[in-house]
């Protein structure tokens, strides 16, 4: 349990300011909004640490005198393996198997029949299917300027669809979360609108590993990547994922030219895509709120005082719990972080981005929600996500099963868990006041993640 203190220090969003905050791929980063109103520095100018280089080699980088940046790796030495190196000028060539002007390279398409069904033996294959090189380790956010803010990408089944552009000049690289769910290939497609560039995706896991560089995979793992189309010939840009398991990811847009001089270069600020991701299965009509597999307990449902946690009682409810007097809601309880799902197909009608909360707070304080999501469905209802550690989408329609946020303990929560609730469902029958409207999502949520 993440330990939460009462926020009584008045300038303590200036210290959280100035702190940022951590990344995931080694750094701490300020945090940056795509107007870059919180843009800042994220190094010391002068400062020189450790980078990847191609081959597994290491080699060193220097914090640009902005302090906005990191310029690309120098030092790189020949691993004795045929690999690009960032300083030699050269670039890595397409595949000998993909010929650039052939109608198969770079346009493999998902629904073709050409394209085929997802290889289940996990091996490293490279664009020609064989066996290929590892990929180049990547580290956008460690060198590049990322917009740190973008969208959680796609459902669970489906299609979704970011549209996008680099026109603030603030930013070389766009980070967008994955949730890949399990078993079910889903395939990413970077498709230029505007500017002249080609278009780059690169894949890593949440501890920073690289899945997939922009033209090699790495599939001998739980999560297979599959490389369709590069974006070097000036086509869309196309991967495949595949994981064993219910797995969050990262996915970076960038452009090719960033990516080859070491993600030093500018986007141009014309550069408009979409970012498109399909995974091959219908859309639920309902989901459970998280993997119900993630879910480690129950904690709480509806109940009121003359209930009673005894089995043996006259007045049992299953769902009371011994330390509050009343609940509505129920609680689900799982590891911080754990993706959150939109329940059904709707709109994001209103969230709450910041935590003003804390653990045991007074119930007639504000905040008792922290991050939260208010979803209004095409059925009638509208839910509530409470305690988010992440609120990942805002507004705007979602599917059922796309990722909207991550588990947590924000607001009056002791513990990672989700607070959810029926806000409004004037078209469930018996559900028209508060302790009705409990009592049903009660056996809504049992019945989606039981």
């Amino acid at each position: 349990m993440r330990a939460k203190s009462f926020p009584e220090i008045p300038f303590l969003p200036i210290i959280l300011a100035i702190a940022g905050c951590y990344d995931g791929f080694g750094d701490y980063r300020v945090q940056e909004t795509e107007d870059g109103s919180n843009a800042g520095m994220v190094c010391s100018p002068g400062d020189v640490k450790e980078c990847p280089c191609p081959g597994g080699t290491k080699g060193t980088q220097t914090c640009a005198d902005d302090g906005l940046r990191w310029a690309k790796c120098e030092g790189c030495q020949e691993s004795g393996e045929d690999t690009f190196n960032s300083d030699s000028g050269s670039e890595p060539s397409e595949d000998s198997g993909m010929d650039a002007g052939s109608p198969d390279a770079d346009s493999a398409d998902a629904g073709s029949p050409d394209a085929g069904p997802a290889d289940a033996n996990f091996t490293d294959a490279g664009m020609d299917g064989g066996i290929a090189d590892p990929p180049t380790p990547r580290a956008p956010c460690e060198i590049g300027r990322c917009w740190l803010n973008a969208p959680a990408l796609g459902g669970r089944c489906g299609t979704s669809t970011v549209r996008e552009n680099f026109e603030t000049g603030l930013y070389n690289v766009h980070r967008y979360p994955l949730a890949a769910p399990a078993g079910v290939s889903v395939d990413v497609t970077l498709d230029v609108t505007g500017g002249n560039w080609n278009p780059a995706l690169i894949v890593l896991a949440i501890d920073g590993t690289t899945l997939y560089d922009g033209e090699r995979a790495l599939t001998g793992n739980p999560v297979k990547t599959e490389a369709l189309a590069s974006g070097k010939a000036g086509t869309p840009a196309k991967v495949r994922i595949t994981a064993q398991g219910e797995t969050p990811l990262h996915v970076f847009v960038t452009s090719w030219n960033v990516v080859d001089d070491g993600f030093a270069p500018a986007m141009p600020t014309d550069a408009t895509y979409t970012l498109t991701a399909f995974a091959d299965c219908p859309v639920p009509d309902a989901t459970c709120p998280m993997d119900p597999n993630s879910i480690t307990s129950f904690g709480s449902g509806y109940f009121t005082p003359s209930d009673s946690d005894d089995p043996n009682s006259p007045n049992y409810n299953p769902y009371k719990r011994d330390d509050r007097t009343s609940h509505h809601g129920y609680d689900l309880l799982a590891a911080l972080g754990t993706p959150v799902f939109a329940t059904e197909n709707g709109t994001i009608v209103s969230s709450e981005t910041s935590d003003v909360g804390y653990c045991g707070m007074d119930t007639n304080l504000p905040g008792l929600c922290g991050r939260s999501i208010n979803l209004a469905a095409d059925s009638g209802v509208t839910f509530r996500y409470c305690h988010l550690d992440k609120v990942l989408v805002t507004s705007g329609y979602v599917q059922a099963g796309q990722l909207t946020g991550e588990n947590g303990d924000s607001g009056n929560a002791c513990a990672p868990h989700v607070h959810f609730a029926y806000l409004d469902a004037p078209n469930v029958t018996g559900a028209g006041t508060d302790a009705q409207k409990s009592e049903k999502v009660n056996a809504y949520v049992d019945s989606l993640c039981r």
